[in-house]
């Protein structure tokens, strides 16, 4: 059985473990609301992004419902410029999603391996970013944290939108 989990080395002790279908590769990412893990799915023998949920978030009913219908949100949009989120889980007290892992690392990793981008790329990447961006709007989403750090790109340099963590989502009522 595995412990509840929230401080860094406890998040460090699921590589190598199973969460649901997933086998826990290497850690890729942390930030002040989940861990991000590279894992592989042997079943569709893919890699995917784990995200997981902090014990101390997810013993929080409020912060957990709100992370929980967020990725509900995310999930129900479709484009090719918006990371798909493929699992919402809950294993042993472990709370995560389960989303399309990008191998290229983040806008913000190339911009601090290759400086300035040429205009065309720039361009490039906005272009990019406000399609996905319509595609949420439209459906009353915000990503209220668009950065560089939070766009994905493929190897190819496709980018694809992440961490919807802290989506507003409007209601009928919002102006």
């Amino acid at each position: 059985m595995m412990q509840s989990i929230g401080a860094n080395d406890d998040m460090n002790s699921l590589v190598g473990k199973s969460l649901g279908p997933f086998r826990i590769v290497e850690r890729i990412g942390a930030g002040g609301m989940a861990t991000v893990f590279k894992a592989y799915q042997s079943a569709l023998d893919r890699y995917v992004a784990v995200k997981v949920l902090p014990d101390y978030h997810a013993r929080d009913p409020i912060f957990k419902e709100r992370f929980l219908r967020e990725a509900r949100s995310v999930a129900k949009l479709d484009h090719p410029n918006i990371v798909q989120i493929y699992l919402l889980g809950e294993e042993e007290n472990i709370t995560y999603i389960a989303m399309q892992y990008v191998d290229g690392g983040t806008l913000k990793d190339k911009l601090k391996q290759s400086g300035a981008l040429s205009a065309a790329d720039a361009l490039k990447f906005v272009i990019q970013a406000a399609e996905g961006l319509g595609v949420a709007h439209k459906n009353n989403i915000i990503h209220r944290d668009v950065k560089p750090a939070n766009m994905l790109l493929r190897q190819d340099g496709h980018l694809l939108l992440s961490d919807f963590g802290i989506v507003k989502i409007l209601e009928s009522t919002t102006n």
